[in-house]
């Protein structure tokens, strides 16, 4: 009788990249590979694809499942100051390594944003504390794999969060008059 190692499996995704306010959002969530197919069992697939509300009622379905969560936020200042200076790609890999290595997984998939895949593996794979987590840079991860779909929802929801919390603050709009 053969015995298999129930691996941990690590997605990660973001939110907000390209958007003109608010934070970016890197998601990362580590499931055992025995419950992967319970992620489909509740209709996980990407976000973009999910209404607000479908996203809304598997959030704590994920969490449930999940057995480690890391959010990593990128302020508006930091994301405008790295876009100037042409790096918002080395900024969003080093805050995906930042949350491999919280995850602690044995492989993980994350969702590319470079055009190539594996110069953008590179530049995370160099940040990361464990040289044995297998790494997978992918276009489209978050449509092709369900660990990456449940941080692509999980990303979302946080960051829809703070975009509400944006909106509640109160904006006072003082009248200048010239005579």
């Amino acid at each position: 009788m053969q015995c298999s190692k129930d691996i941990l499996i690590g997605g990660v995704d973001e939110a907000g990249r390209g958007s003109i306010i608010g934070p970016l959002i890197i998601a990362g969530i580590s499931v055992r590979d025995s419950k992967i197919s319970e992620l489909s069992k509740i209709g996980v697939k990407d976000s973009k694809k999910l209404t607000k509300k479908l996203r809304a009622s598997m959030f704590f379905s994920i969490v449930d499942l999940a057995d480690s969560l890391c959010i990593y936020k990128i302020d508006s200042d930091e994301i405008d100051d790295n876009v100037f200076l042409n790096k918002l790609n080395k900024l969003e890999a080093e805050a995906m390594a930042a949350v491999i290595n919280n995850l602690r997984v044995d492989e993980v998939y994350v969702d590319c944003c470079d055009v190539n895949h594996e110069r953008y593996k590179e530049c995370i794979k160099c940040r990361l504390v464990s040289c044995n987590t297998k790494l997978y840079s992918m276009h489209h991860a978050d449509q092709l794999n369900l660990v990456v779909s449940a941080a692509s929802i999980v990303a979302k929801i946080v960051r829809d969060n703070e975009i509400q919390a944006i909106r509640r603050i109160p904006y006072h709009r003082k009248w200048i008059s010239f005579g």
